[in-house]
């Protein structure tokens, strides 16, 4: 399974026009922490290891829908760059933009050959999308490329604890659907994650640090996970075993929550996220 997954998880063409043709699935995945206790402002504190001075010039690349860039526009004076492999997610980002703010540069670019000069940059943010690129330490040598000395370089990315229960889950769902033995079923952050992302990252970096934010998922009904699941389908759905079926799937993943919810009140999801800033 492991040369299925990667693929799946690295094919720019499925990424650009199945997974991420526009914002839709991202943000059904980012509503489920709305459960989240306590609750952590991600974009805030994935932002404060950067001692701001108002003027850097920064990068968002694989900026989706531009969370992280909104944020940063509440700064007046910094320059501000999103770029992405899905050009839908660059509408959806401009669409949502505030008109108050200036809207960012936009470019439709692939992190492993960035369209910038050396040392043109203060900041680059490379949030939860690293695990999606073919070539992890050529991204990182290209984002310390593009970095000034001195700049820092924001990754945010999960553990391998992150929402655990969900990969248990699915991995007993399907196993009783396919009568075949459970086995965990890989994750979107596995290729890049907290436990062997630094040593990737200092391919390129002299210093990499690792801050973690820790919280739980408490769901108080199936909907919220159902749609989780529905927006992965793209990447998840060919990696299923012969006699599995989708609608089997969510219908058995569906009645387990119920079940565990009827028990407990809640379904309870371990989160575990964190930042590597390298500099």
């Amino acid at each position: 399974m492991t040369d299925t997954w990667e693929r799946l998880y690295t094919d720019r063409r499925r990424l650009r026009t199945q997974a991420y043709a526009n914002s839709d699935n991202l943000l059904a995945r980012a509503s489920i922490y709305q459960y989240q206790q306590p609750h952590i402002d991600l974009v805030g504190w994935a932002l404060e290891p950067v001692a701001w001075r108002g003027d850097e010039r920064v990068l968002d690349v694989g900026c989706g829908p531009g969370q992280y860039l909104r944020r940063l526009a509440q700064r007046p004076g910094l320059q501000l760059i999103a770029m992405d492999l899905s050009r839908g997610m660059l509408v959806d980002l401009a669409r949502a933009w505030d008109a108050a703010a200036p809207l960012p540069r936009r470019a439709v670019a692939d992190l492993q050959a960035l369209p910038l000069p050396d040392a043109s940059l203060d900041v680059a943010l490379a949030m939860h999308m690293l695990y999606h690129v073919l070539d992890i330490e050529r991204a990182a040598r290209e984002l310390r490329r593009v970095l000034r000395p001195g700049g820092t370089l924001l990754a945010v990315t999960n553990s391998e604890g992150h929402l655990a229960e969900f990969s248990s889950l699915m991995a007993e769902a399907i196993a009783a659907i396919a009568d075949a033995p459970s086995e965990t079923f890989p994750r979107w952050s596995s290729r890049f994650r907290l436990e062997n992302g630094a040593a990737m990252l200092e391919a390129a970096f002299e210093r990499v640090e690792r801050r973690d934010a820790l919280g739980e998922l408490l769901i108080p009904h199936a909907d919220p996970i159902l749609a989780y699941l529905e927006s992965t389908r793209s990447i998840t759905e060919p990696m299923l075993p012969d006699g599995a079926t989708w609608n089997a799937l969510t219908t058995e993943i569906g009645g387990r929550v119920a079940a565990a919810i009827s028990e407990h009140g809640v379904f309870r999801v371990q989160t575990h996220t964190g930042v590597f800033v390298c500099r």
